[in-house]
């Protein structure tokens, strides 16, 4: 048995289409791996990354009331540019310590993101690693 007509991948991402969003299922149109981030993008427009920051930071001025520490990342590339402001998060383990990211959108606000670490004590060249996720839109 031979078929005479070839499915490309335009014909079945459109029976796709007609067949998965009347019974809500939601599907990766792409994925993959682009520097520190891996990524999905889903064909309802949802896209989020996630990646670790590896570097070395200063944790010198102060940052409130509570007298702690703040290092600053400026930016960090984002695989690819969302189509609106994402939201995000992050997280360092380091020094027996956890902490606490603030993730702030740079540039345009689409293509990369800016992250405080607090600490109790100033440190530096303090080496982190530090979790990130991404979530927004792609179309």
């Amino acid at each position: 048995m031979s078929y005479s007509k070839a499915i490309t991948e335009e014909s079945l991402r459109n029976i796709l289409n007609e067949v998965l969003p009347p019974k809500g299922v939601d599907y990766i149109v792409e994925q993959g791996t682009s520097g520190i981030w891996t990524y999905r993008k889903w064909n309802s427009g949802i896209a989020e990354c996630w990646g670790t920051y590896s570097g070395t930071v200063t944790y010198s001025s102060a940052s409130g009331a509570g007298g702690g520490y703040r290092a600053k990342i400026d930016s960090i590339s984002l695989p690819f540019t969302f189509t609106d402001v994402p939201k995000a998060i992050a997280a360092h383990n380091g020094d027996n310590t956890t902490y606490w990211g603030a993730v702030s959108n740079v540039s345009s606000g689409l293509d990369a993101v800016a992250i405080s670490l607090d600490r109790g004590n100033a440190a530096t060249n303090a080496t982190v690693s530090v979790t990130i996720n991404v979530v927004g839109t792609w179309k």
